[in-house]
């Protein structure tokens, strides 16, 4: 659902410093004009610019996408690589009559991303980040198998009101660093009934929600087949600076019935787990 836009390489001192605040920017020695001073970072301001020019003109839900060079300042000449970038603003769909219309979340984003990976998608980890350019709360850093992909979130509402964008999503990936594609792997289904148990456990604010999923399946519980995050609920009774995530663990064999005696015993240790490791506490 993305259109391929192509643009300059060239875009202003101001807005690298926007987007990228601790690199020197590449200046161009006789530039055309101050928008066009400088040899592009980051591929997303082009981006915006084509987003906003298609606002502008009166389009709802746009999505863009750019494969291009960018440039960083090297010792003696720039320094070249490849990434891809998308930007995504407006309705998630287009407006039809069996349900009202909805903006972009960044959850829609993020799964526009996971589906360009492909079979590594479920390895991906986003962890929160602070991003100059980025809103507070909604930015990403990108990883697979501890490998630094790139970035993804909301654009800051400072910028947003710059490109005229109510709302818009962005992310950015280097290609060098774009992982091979993952072979295609089958296993039958199982014909066995599943059993699901939830945990709401406190924990500090500050903590991930990711952190008590990765603690949970770092165990190896036999028959664990995922583990959700269904829940996030804050509340001054809970305590100053703590939150309850609600965990759904769901269990499955490939032959046998589970037991509840043993789904109970796994449940258990899980919570055991989150509490030593965490310091989480059940919720009551």
């Amino acid at each position: 659902g993305y259109s391929e836009a192509v643009s300059h390489s060239f875009t202003s001192v101001e807005l690298e410093r926007a987007f990228a605040p601790a690199a020197a920017p590449v200046r161009v020695r006789n530039p055309l004009s101050p928008e066009q001073s400088a040899l592009r970072s980051t591929l997303c301001p082009s981006l915006l610019r084509c987003a906003q020019r298609n606002h502008n003109h009166g389009r709802d839900g746009v999505r863009l996408f750019e494969i291009a060079r960018v440039f960083a300042a090297g010792d003696s000449r720039p320094v070249e690589r490849w990434a891809l970038a998308a930007v995504a603003s407006g309705s998630a769909y287009p407006a039809q009559w069996g349900s009202p219309q909805r903006p972009l979340d960044f959850y829609d984003v993020k799964g526009d991303l996971e589906s360009l990976l492909g079979g590594c998608a479920q390895a991906l980890r986003f962890d929160a980040v602070r991003h100059p350019a980025l809103h507070p709360g909604q930015a990403a850093r990108v990883s697979l198998d501890g490998r630094a992909l790139g970035v993804l979130g909301a654009l800051h509402p400072e910028l947003a009101r710059r490109f005229d964008l109510d709302a818009a999503f962005v992310f950015e990936l280097e290609l060098e660093r774009w992982p091979a594609p993952a072979p295609e792997r089958y296993a039958a289904w199982s014909e066995q009934p599943r059993a699901s148990r939830d945990l709401a456990m406190v924990v500090a604010a500050e903590v991930p929600a990711q952190r008590l999923v990765d603690c949970v399946q770092e165990l190896g519980l036999d028959a664990l087949r995922d583990t959700l995050v269904f829940d996030v609920y804050r509340d001054p009774q809970l305590g100053r600076d703590r939150k309850s995530v609600g965990l759904r663990l769901i269990f499955q064999k490939n032959s046998g019935t589970l037991r509840d005696a043993e789904v109970d015993e796994w449940l258990a240790r899980a919570a055991a787990a989150l509490t030593d490791r965490l310091h989480a506490e059940m919720r009551q």
